[in-house]
């Protein structure tokens, strides 16, 4: 396991499958802990175009609204902004962009929040290696993803099709 920098622990694995490369899909990443901004990065650039990176929520908005991303993953908890707030501030500034959120939060009330913000995928931290790279691919596609006890907000299971 890695230890980052609130000392939490958190583990990743690189699911061996997730292998297509959709280089077409621009992403923006934003977390406030720079070894799992490394993190991600690295389980993403094989397969997407990083565009940029944030480490507040305050510089996320403003580059995102720059770099006009396809998709952008939002740490849920980062100074200054949320990526809950912002993406809810998204859906007047940018709509066109798809947020995930991400979060050390396996927790019902937390993929609420992320739903009703307007997010289409919230992905918990511990299951990055396996589920970020098919959660951008479902939302870049304009579906939803959460993870598996998602079953109890959406109704139906482990992804969903947004109209």
């Amino acid at each position: 396991m890695d230890r980052f920098e609130n000392n939490s622990e958190v583990e990743i694995t690189i699911n061996p499958r997730n292998k297509i490369k959709s280089h077409n899909v621009r992403v923006f990443v934003a977390d406030d802990s720079k070894p799992m901004l490394e993190a991600i990065i690295g389980i993403l650039t094989p397969h997407f175009e990083i565009v940029g990176t944030a480490a507040d929520g305050k510089a996320a908005l403003e580059m995102i609204g720059r770099l006009k991303p396809d998709v952008a993953i939002l740490d849920i908890s980062m100074p200054f902004k949320t990526g809950i707030e912002i993406a809810s501030d998204l859906q007047i500034s940018a709509p066109a962009v798809k947020v995930v959120i991400i979060s050390a939060h396996d927790d019902e009330s937390y993929i609420r929040a992320a739903n009703n913000a307007g997010a289409l995928a919230y992905v918990v931290k511990t299951r990055l290696g396996s589920e970020l790279v098919p959660a951008i691919e479902r939302v870049s596609a304009g579906n939803t993803f959460a993870f598996p006890d998602a079953d109890k907000v959406n109704g139906n299971g482990h992804s969903s099709n947004r109209s």
